[in-house]
């Protein structure tokens, strides 16, 4: 029995400390950079650090402010993909959209998409430059 407890214990602690996203809980959960409350699902991001710590932003540009200050590994960078509110996408894969008529809450204009096409339909509309995360992820 004592041999069983050690091995659910050793098992729990390792999957309890590996480091993993969580969800956004609009409306609650504030900015880890500028502290406003999160509330605009299309917009924002979150950090994950290689030791399970999670910083949640309301804006790409919060993010990439944070990101740059920090001295942490990260082990995952996901933006909040504009086409499905609330939906983390990772920045390596992420279409970012720059342009002034995106009204994001930090007034950057930045909006990320899982895909480029998606990315496209949206400048068609919003104007602006399609780029990839400028962010050094490996």
């Amino acid at each position: 029995m004592k041999k069983y407890l050690v091995t659910v214990c050793a098992m729990f602690l390792i999957t309890a400390c590996k480091p993993k996203p969580e969800p956004i809980q609009y409306g609650f959960d504030s900015c880890d950079f500028c502290r406003m409350t999160i509330v605009d699902k299309r917009f924002g991001g979150e950090l994950v650090t290689s030791k399970g710590k999670v910083y949640k932003f309301d804006s790409i540009d919060c993010l990439d402010s944070f990101y740059h200050r920090a001295n942490e590994s990260f082990a995952y960078v996901l933006f909040v993909d504009y086409n499905q509110p609330g939906t983390l996408i990772p920045a390596k894969d992420a279409y970012l959209l720059f342009s002034s008529e995106l009204h994001s809450p930090m007034g950057e204009g930045v909006a990320a998409f899982r895909d480029r096409q998606q990315a496209e339909e949206m400048q068609k509309k919003y104007g602006g430059e399609i780029k990839r995360c400028p962010l050094p992820i490996k």
